[in-house]
């Protein structure tokens, strides 16, 4: 039986609370309780496949966010936000990096596509551009022309809608329409790749390869130079254009222009690119590239159907496999896991989603990635260390409560970036550095500080009291251990002592110790509850999804 052969219901284990917890841990940012009930329906294979279909076969827009209309309130669709120079406004239209990034957390929050976001995370890490490189190229060619600071938001964000959009379909595609994004042309140079002796520009012919399609070693120096001569005239033809000061309107509209473009054929990994005047070239490239076997890792003397498989079809495994499912994967040598779905990425089947499947096709890939057997396999459950982003988005959106919608102080951009994730600020062109990286002692304290800012401050004595059965709620101010429970199961959505072992005992002493500090039973409840949701989230394991 294969590793990615679909979980069975019954045979390989349940599909109850703890099952739809983890799924929607990776598949999202965390289940509420009535989400995860609804993902368990009657608990069968057949509500299995509808929860995971349900979070994959996601619109290009989201049904909320992105609506032509709506009510103007905080958590509609940003059509219907206010406009001007307000913590909404500019939330709405960002036109500088920390707006940019609470514009993105704004999403991530109130998203009702959740494996959209998620997946535009993915995809936000393995097709970078950073915020001040696209600003350089900006003031560069329209400094005297344009705001460049509010360009620069612009484009960045027309490149995440971009991906948002596309980047779960056809893996082809989106290599050939971030090729031509604005953004990703001023970021890795190719708006100035040009023909002639000393105009070639190789930074996007090298990271198209190693980063963003095949990894490394799985090319020459010489297809560098090959594909950078393809890519000549992939650019943005009237970006010297001012319009007397003011901008002219196609300036960072991607175009070919074909006097900058290197005649002739060329050879790319030993095969010709027939020269093509009209921007032809550029695709078949791209269909070089998804077709070379993989040296790095090696999978010569593989046994078949492992011993052809592309190299950009390992590579994505690895890294869907990696975000998804487990950060210690292993590439070289590949793991099982990584040649299964290489093998199933390379593929095509007949019909209708989710039996459809073409090359590349990542919907269908992640469909068979969530829905498998490995997927659900012990050794994945709390393996990955939660981003910045994901521990930010996943603590108000369970928790479900109005956080401080500015940039500064306690704004997400801020929180996030003293976490070490600035959203369009990557490090490099490699994306973030994932894992434990993300906990060592100054970041993990930065955790615990938002941690106890929310819980002090942003959950409210209202919210805890309207936990109470008094108010509508299910929990009793004397029922100790129910209320323990209820936050476990919120929060943890585990068993609390196979992660921290002794805590059950340890937070049900010092909430009797807090009840005999106070007389006035909702003040009592109040501190108990925040008390424990303060523990129970600075734990490891809440650092963990």
């Amino acid at each position: 039986m294969a590793l990615l052969d679909e979980y069975r219901v019954g045979e390989d284990g349940a599909w109850s609370d703890r099952e739809a917890a983890h799924l929607l841990r990776r598949a999202g940012f965390g289940g509420s309780i009535p989400e995860r009930e609804a993902a368990v329906g009657n608990g069968s294979q057949e509500a299995f496949r509808a929860a995971i279909a349900g979070l994959v076969d996601y619109l290009p827009d989201d049904p909320n966010l992105d609506a032509p209309s709506g009510v103007g309130v905080w958590g509609g669709p940003f059509a219907a936000l206010p406009d001007g120079d307000t913590d909404e406004g500019n939330t709405k239209n960002p036109t500088e990096i920390m707006w940019l990034s609470s514009h993105l957390f704004y999403r991530l929050r109130f998203t009702s596509q959740p494996l959209q976001e998620q997946f535009g995370q993915f995809l936000h890490d393995h097709f970078v551009s950073e915020f001040w490189k696209v600003y350089q190229g900006v003031e560069r060619f329209q400094g005297g022309c344009v705001d460049v600071r509010a360009k620069t938001a612009e484009l960045l964000l027309q490149q995440n809608t971009l991906l948002r959009r596309i980047g779960i379909d056809d893996f082809r595609e989106t290599l050939i329409q971030i090729s031509r994004d604005p953004a990703m042309l001023f970021y890795l140079d190719n708006v100035v790749n040009g023909a002639g002796a000393g105009r070639a520009q190789e930074n996007y012919a090298r990271e198209i390869m190693e980063l963003f399609s095949m990894g490394v070693d799985n090319y020459s120096e010489n297809d560098v130079r090959e594909i950078a001569k393809c890519f000549t005239g992939e650019t943005l033809p009237n970006i010297r254009d001012c319009d007397g000061g003011f901008g002219a309107p196609d300036a960072f509209e991607y175009g070919f222009r074909d006097g900058n473009h290197e005649p002739g054929e060329k050879v790319v990994f030993g095969q010709i690119v027939t020269e093509d005047m009209t921007g032809g070239e550029l695709p078949q490239v791209v269909d070089l590239i998804l077709s070379k076997v993989s040296v790095q890792p090696s999978v010569q003397g593989l046994p078949a159907p492992y011993n052809n498989l592309p190299a950009a079809a390992v590579y994505m495994s690895w890294k869907l496999l990696r975000w998804f499912v487990n950060q210690n994967v292993a590439l070289d040598p590949p793991a099982d896991a990584v040649l299964e779905l290489a093998d199933y990425m390379r593929g095509t089947d007949t019909g209708d989603f989710p039996q459809r499947r073409y090359p590349y096709d990542l919907r269908a890939c992640m469909y068979k990635l969530l829905s498998s057997r490995y997927f659900f396999g012990e050794a994945n459950y709390f393996s990955i260390v939660k981003t910045p982003a994901d521990f930010a988005a996943m603590l108000v959106r369970i928790l479900d409560i109005d956080y401080y919608r500015g940039i500064y102080g306690d704004g997400p951009a801020n929180r996030m970036e003293w976490m070490g994730m600035r959203l369009f600020d990557a490090p490099d062109v490699s994306g973030w550095r994932q894992g434990r990286r993300w906990i060592n002692a100054e970041y993990l304290a930065e955790r615990i500080n938002f941690v106890e800012r929310i819980t002090s401050w942003y959950v409210s004595d209202e919210w805890i009291d309207d936990l109470q059965v008094l108010n509508g709620g299910s929990l009793q101010p004397a029922d100790h251990a129910g209320i323990l429970d209820y936050f476990i199961d919120l929060l943890v959505q585990d068993d609390l002592e196979v992660w921290a072992p002794g805590s059950r005992t340890l937070l049900l002493g010092y909430m009797a110790e807090v009840a005999d500090r106070f007389d006035d039973t909702d003040r009592r409840f109040q501190v108990q509850v925040r008390g424990i949701m303060y523990f129970l989230m600075s734990l490891p394991v809440w650092q963990m999804k």
